[in-house]
């Protein structure tokens, strides 16, 4: 077991530092092109200094017209559809910068494009070239995928487009994503049971520094929508553009259907890399109970001078100004509740309060 120990602990080792080969390089490098690339143009993979790097139509440039007037450079083909030159994969990259100039004459525009797969490509910019002298071209791609590939494609371009001392570095970090949402609870939601849904109310949703789209998702017995009275789901989705969701208005409401009683759910937005942000709906669906009780005041003795609550069990009268009483009176044989203050000669204000 010792020997093995012995044996398999350099292997680890061996494998440790390889691993930024074998995973990705995560590093910062320069690549010079002194060495590696055929003086030929040529189309597939060719190994550099950096790793293995994917071309098309790409020529090892002489030293005259190369960067400093020393070693070589990439020359990328003119008049070629698709000529470029791509990176071995990258763990992240931060800042992507090299010189370029023209061979002769012609010029162009490069594209620069990154990829998260090697076949899928996302345009980062553009550059015009033109002239024989070189120029210092830098972008802050500033991605943290942990494969990413770089791609120079110089499309059918009138002029050879010549590269040297092609640069990465990693991952710089960058702002954090933000997601803003205007309030933090909205109150009154309500109906009630057995009808539904209830009132709309709303609020805002806004996000910065994004690096993914925003989704608002309802709790249980809720709905969102972009759009007031129609729209209603279970979920949003608010589209990032260059790092940023405008200010959108989110309207809300209560299921229909529910039961009585107080729904107090949590609204929330996610965004890639941002703090979730909540909003909680405070809802009620009401009750209303039935009464199993009925008065036609039919027993009452219909006099109009016997205030209610004497003749009839339970009633009460609650005179809490003046002192005029709820009646009962007769009129073609239906007896009735009344009150009036007529003649009294002063305000009177009186309840006739059912029994519990």
């Amino acid at each position: 077991m010792k020997r093995f120990l012995q044996k398999f602990i350099p292997l680890v080792i061996v494998m440790f530092f390889l691993g930024i080969s074998l995973f990705g390089q995560k590093d910062s490098w320069t690549e010079n092109f002194d060495s590696g690339l055929a003086n030929t143009y040529t189309t597939g993979t060719q190994t550099l200094s950096t790793g293995d790097w994917t071309m098309v139509a790409v020529f090892q440039e002489a030293s005259s017209a190369s960067y400093g007037g020393t070693g070589h450079a990439a020359r990328i083909n003119d008049d070629v559809a698709g000529a470029q030159l791509t990176t071995p994969a990258l763990n992240t990259i931060g800042t992507v910068s090299f010189y370029y100039r023209e061979l002769n004459s012609g010029g162009g525009t490069f594209e620069l494009l990154k990829s998260y797969d090697g076949t899928n490509w996302i345009s980062v910019t553009t550059q015009a070239y033109a002239g024989n002298t070189f120029t210092l071209f830098t972008y802050d791609v500033n991605d943290n995928a942990s494969t990413v590939y770089i791609r120079i494609l110089s499309n059918d371009n009138a002029g050879h487009l010549i590269i040297d001392e092609y640069s990465v570095t990693n991952y710089a970090g960058g702002p954090t994503p933000q997601i803003i949402a205007s309030d933090n609870e909205l109150f009154g939601f309500s109906y009630i049971e057995g009808s539904g849904p209830s009132n709309e109310l709303s609020f805002t949703v806004e996000g910065t520094d994004l690096t993914d789209d925003i989704t608002v998702t309802a709790p249980t017995n809720y709905m969102v929508s972009l759009t007031m009275g129609s729209g209603y789901s279970s979920a949003l989705v608010l589209a990032e553009s260059a790092g940023s969701v405008s200010t959108t208005t989110i309207y809300a409401r209560l299921n229909a259907g529910l039961s009585g009683g107080f729904y107090n759910e949590d609204i929330t937005a996610t965004s890639s890399g941002a703090t979730d942000k909540t909003v909680t709906c405070n809802g009620k669906v009401l009750t209303v109970q039935s009464l199993d009780y009925s008065e036609d005041f039919e027993t009452a003795s219909g006099t109009g001078s016997t205030p209610i609550g004497a003749d009839l069990v339970n009633w009460t009268n609650l005179e809490t100004t003046g002192n005029v009483s709820w009646t009962s009176s007769s009129f073609s044989g239906n007896t009735y509740a009344s009150m009036s203050s007529f003649g009294s000669g002063e305000a009177n204000i009186s309840w006739l309060i059912s029994p519990p």
